[in-house]
């Protein structure tokens, strides 16, 4: 999470299996969903914690400033 709070651009691959073809999706993740991410990146029981503590990583790397002071 350290080193993806850092980049300017945060992308998320999900990839699935469906009758024996394997497909895979990948998106940009921002505002709220660049926090869950991040939050999920630095695991732990405290979802509450673990947000903050990604916002704080946001906030620290300087990008997405507004989406570190926003709502919880």
């Amino acid at each position: 999470p350290q080193i993806a709070a850092q980049a300017d651009r945060q992308l998320k691959i999900d990839k699935e299996v469906a009758r024996g073809r394997t497909r895979a999706e990948i998106r940009e993740v921002r505002d709220e969903d660049r926090i869950a991410e991040l939050a999920a990146m630095l695991g732990g029981g405290d979802e509450k914690l673990a947000r903050q503590q990604a916002r704080k990583l946001l906030e620290d790397a300087g990008g997405n400033r507004a989406v570190a002071e926003g709502a919880s």
